[in-house]
């Protein structure tokens, strides 16, 4: 999913500073499940470059909207949050 972001966002800013704006914003929101919250911040508070670019990411944030997991919410439960555990695991196992 990252990287399919990291590719929209880049087409639809017009330099640097739009692009690392908008990210700190995306990455302060996701782990909270506030997918919504980022979808309007991407509606009504960017400059755009390419409509279409945008509107694919727009779509594409929409789509994937019930995967998005509350890392807020596993960490305070105890669960782990990334894949490394188990890699490291497998590893030993192996």
């Amino acid at each position: 999913m990252g990287k399919k972001l990291r590719e929209l966002m880049s087409m639809i800013t017009f330099n640097k500073t739009e692009k690392s704006r908008i990210w700190n914003y995306y990455y302060r929101n996701y782990g909270n499940v506030k997918t919504t919250t980022i979808i309007k911040y991407l509606k009504y508070h960017v400059s755009l470059r390419n409509q279409g670019k945008w509107q694919e990411l727009i779509g594409y944030l929409e789509k994937h909207q019930p995967r998005v997991i509350n890392y807020n919410r596993r960490r305070r439960s105890g669960k782990t949050i990334s894949r490394g555990q188990i890699k490291k695991e497998f590893n030993l196992t192996v």
